[in-house]
């Protein structure tokens, strides 16, 4: 069995995320550039989120997809509006090797999305890494939390690949 290096694992975590129909809905509020400034508990579910492009092209490594199991590693990738493809965010991970496979290895990554108004999404997500010559696949993650206009988010994390190193992310 042939083992590869990923270099660039972020999209397929959060991987990005990580990504629909509600788009329209919060879109505008996603690209405030405004800094959250209330830092008390809402009470509310969250605000809508906006499909949203987990972009690794072009970002520095962290560290590669290890060889071994168990061994942890780390990325990072920018968040874009996926109609303009302005930086809306940076996406950060830690991720783990749980398993090898024929023709993808299984990662558990811890994701958060911090957008560049303040506002976090936290997701958890088991993310097939596709090895040389396999195409990259869809795969769902668990919303785990939010912070400001996230506070309360909760749902399914979807993950589309959309080309090399760029996955579009939509929760619902």
């Amino acid at each position: 069995m042939r083992l590869i290096s990923v270099k660039r694992p972020l999209p397929l975590a959060a991987t990005a995320v990580a990504l629909g129909a509600v788009a329209a809905l919060s879109l505008p509020a996603m690209a405030d550039t405004q800094p959250q400034t209330d830092t008390h508990r809402s009470g509310r579910a969250g605000a809508p989120f906006s499909d949203v492009l987990i972009d690794s092209t072009g970002t520095a490594d962290l560290g590669d997809v290890p060889q071994g199991l168990g061994n942890a590693f780390a990325g990072r990738a920018v968040i874009k509006n996926p109609d303009n493809g302005s930086v809306v965010g940076t996406a950060y991970s830690n991720c783990v090797k749980a398993a090898v496979g024929t023709d993808t290895d299984q990662v558990l990554c811890t994701s958060l999305l911090k957008f560049n108004d303040g506002a976090q999404v936290a997701i958890d997500a088991v993310i097939p890494v596709p090895h040389e010559g396999t195409s990259p696949t869809e795969y769902d993650g668990t919303v785990t939390g939010g912070a400001f206009k996230y506070e309360g988010i909760s749902g399914v994390a979807h993950f589309v690949p959309k080309s090399t190193g760029v996955y579009e992310l939509s929760i619902g």
